[in-house]
């Protein structure tokens, strides 16, 4: 196959296109959490429990006494599979999506 002189850059370039369309093609019809007015963990119970934590998003976020200002919040992400219900096929595609990314450079 003489004919199909294709270097590596050029096939690594259709395949991010062909990756990148795939992925993005599965989001076009997703909606961001709240914007159909829904909690951000739908399937935890209405009990004190998703409460405390929306009025604590709430107090720190508000300016007021408890505000904390963005560059001093501190994000901790629970990756043990507890969340993965409410996306579950983000981490997993992130991890596949990585793990392409490292191959191709």
């Amino acid at each position: 196959m003489k004919f199909l002189k294709i270097n590596r850059k050029t096939i690594s370039f259709f395949l991010s296109v062909l990756l990148s369309i795939f992925c993005l093609g599965g989001t076009l019809g997703c909606l961001p959490a709240n914007a159909a007015g829904e909690y951000h963990l739908n399937s935890w119970n209405e009990d004190g429990t998703i409460q405390d934590i929306v009025k604590f998003v709430e107090k720190v976020t508000t300016r007021g006494d408890n505000y904390v200002k963005p560059k001093d919040r501190i994000a901790v992400f629970d990756n043990d599979g507890t969340l993965w219900s409410e996306k579950p096929l983000y981490f997993p595609i992130k991890f596949e999506h990585q793990n392409f990314s490292d191959l191709l450079h």
